[in-house]
């Protein structure tokens, strides 16, 4: 009976030993999209922020219909465009993504209002 316990307890170790935490690194900034294209009315759009260390997003400088609910994150993060209705001529504007040595910018488009 021993013996069993022994093996058991020893098999055990053995699987505690070998498992690691995974944690996935984005040396690279990247995000879900390149561009996107926004209704007309408003809007929140998800979009996929990774990279390992701190980043930020900015709205191009002067876009009053475009904002983002996290203008600072680190890590892995859901980050949320907000649209406002257009009533006017379709728009556009980038969405500036910052990290420490990368920059990335998503194309964001709003359709033609009523």
């Amino acid at each position: 009976m021993k013996r069993y316990v022994f093996l058991i307890a020893a098999v055990l170790l053995a699987f505690a030993a070998c498992s690691q935490k995974y944690e996935e690194k984005y040396d690279t900034l990247r995000c879900d999209y390149e561009f996107i294209n926004a209704a007309a009315v408003a809007d929140t759009i998800p979009m996929m922020v990774y990279y390992s260390g701190q980043w930020k997003a900015e709205p191009e400088e002067g876009c009053d219909w475009m904002s983002v609910d996290t203008p600072e994150g680190q890590g892995v993060t859901v980050l949320h465009i907000i649209t406002v209705d257009n009533v006017g001529e379709a728009r556009s504007a980038l969405l500036h993504l910052i990290a420490q040595q990368d920059t990335l910018s998503v194309n964001v488009q709003q359709t033609a209002g009523i």
